[in-house]
């Protein structure tokens, strides 16, 4: 299994080589979103095919009949998006390859190896990349043909809470998720392919209930919503964190006076107390900040708190507090 940074690398060198990609994966931990960042990083367009929606037109093309020296000929009309695709690079991203049925597999098999669809050829430089879940996550994943397992370069995605949450501090992170995840790194993922049936908490889901959260939902729908998106007991677990932050210190005092910090006597609270500080700091609280990052906190919890606040106002992280917390700290 691999890391998301190691298939993020290894793709750089598999465009380089002219290969495709086949990453696999439980549900919900992010394989559509590699492909994604993939053309970010690239600077180029992308499209998703989502090969559970689609049909072998859409793939192949319509059949036309033209006439060539008197002498009519059938032949496909590729679609737009693949005319779009021979006059620049893309990065294709096949979308649930395994769930689409064995004939629409082997229709796309040349995207995979020779970047050619029917007969129409796509940019040199577009890069394909398949993904799918696992047979054994009985997602609704057919068995790949073996010649289609043999024509690109296929890695299996691991869930890993450190990777995530890293990813994660670099978009608008919700202070409570974050603080939650890296107190109980081990919730970050409850998929069991045996009650798939029931909402389960993902990366995805994690990211989905942020989102929630941030639109205003009231309190007393959290446990019924957070329920139906990163499962019960997960959702039981969260509400009981985000009750410790109604017990931790006033942030805006410490942030006012770091000595009157008290340290919490248990780690939930510590977590809790960490991410009402970063997430209240403002540009004149800066100093005191870093004097409670650095010396009221251990260095893994000082670190993403610094993110968190990092991630709402960039401004923080100039002037001496951080130069001294970047030092002691920041590696």
């Amino acid at each position: 299994m691999s890391s998301h940074q190691e298939i993020l690398q290894a793709a750089l060198f598999a465009r380089k080589a002219g290969l495709s990609l086949q990453v696999e994966g439980q549900p919900g931990i992010g394989k559509t979103a590699i492909g994604i960042e993939l053309a970010q990083h690239w600077k180029i367009p992308y499209v998703i095919v989502g090969m559970a929606q689609t049909d072998s037109i859409e793939m192949q093309g319509a059949l036309v009949v033209t006439e060539c020296n008197g002498v009519r000929i059938a032949d496909f009309l590729p679609m737009a998006k693949w005319v779009d695709a021979t006059h620049q690079a893309f990065v294709i991203i096949l979308d649930e390859y395994g769930q689409a049925p064995i004939a629409l597999q082997n229709a796309a098999s040349d995207l995979l190896l020779n970047k050619r669809v029917g007969s129409t050829s796509l940019h040199p430089d577009t890069f394909v990349i398949a993904t799918s879940n696992r047979q054994s996550d009985r997602a609704g994943t057919t068995r790949r043909p073996s010649q289609i397992i043999n024509r690109s370069l296929v890695m299996e995605l691991s869930t890993s809470s450190q990777d995530w949450l890293e990813w994660y501090l670099s978009t608008t992170p919700h202070p409570l998720v974050v603080g939650f995840l890296n107190f109980r790194q081990d919730l970050l993922s409850t998929f069991d392919p045996k009650q798939s049936d029931k909402p389960y908490a993902s990366p995805r889901s994690w990211v989905m209930w942020s989102e929630l959260l941030r639109s205003g939902l009231p309190k007393a729908l959290w446990l019924a919503c957070a329920s139906g998106l990163i499962g019960e007991a997960p959702a039981l677990e969260f509400l009981a964190f985000s009750r410790l932050t109604d017990e931790c210190q006033d942030p805006i005092l410490l942030l006012k006076d770091p000595s009157a910090y008290k340290e919490p006597s248990d780690i939930g609270t510590l977590n809790a107390t960490a991410m009402a500080i970063a997430n209240a700091v403002k540009p004149e609280w800066v100093e005191n900040f870093f004097e409670l990052a650095n010396d009221k906190f251990p260095a893994e919890i000082s670190a993403v708190m610094v993110k968190v606040a990092a991630s709402r106002d960039n401004s923080l992280t100039r002037g001496k507090g951080w130069s001294r917390w970047a030092a002691t700290t920041g590696k």
